[in-house]
């Protein structure tokens, strides 16, 4: 299923932007103009662990989105945004690992488990983001 935030067809609001986020599998936010909506996006999007895709059709070439990202995320038009996610994100998406727990018990990794893990112990070492 893919949903677009413009589309405000159900009633767009923040909030549920951020749901729709951490429902959601991976992010390809496109960045046809300048937005800082996208840009929270995408900040929330990396902060739940999720990959993202970023177009930049218009060579924005932002320093703070290749920080976030890496430029290997962020590529110019849909079709090579397609490409890439069927290349690398599904393949990565479909692979089934399961993680050892303490108890000896085997459960299947989570990306966003992993992810909150570390965010939590950033916040204890006193790191203000793991991103």
């Amino acid at each position: 299923m893919c949903i677009d935030p413009a589309d405000h067809a159900g009633g767009w609001s923040p909030f549920r932007e951020m749901v729709e986020i951490a429902k959601a599998d991976v992010v390809i936010a496109n960045l046809w103009r300048e937005s800082i909506g996208t840009v929270v996006g995408i900040v929330q999007a990396r902060r739940k662990g999720k990959p993202v895709i970023l177009i930049d059709p218009n060579y924005l070439d932002s320093s703070v989105l290749k920080t976030i990202l890496g430029e290997e995320c962020i590529v110019h038009s849909v079709d090579k945004a397609v490409k890439k996610l069927r290349a690398e994100i599904v393949h990565q998406l479909a692979k089934n690992i399961e993680v050892r727990k303490r108890n000896g018990t085997l459960e299947p990794f989570q990306l966003a488990k992993l992810h909150s893990s570390l965010n939590a112990l950033c916040a204890r070492a006193r790191m203000e983001d793991a991103v």
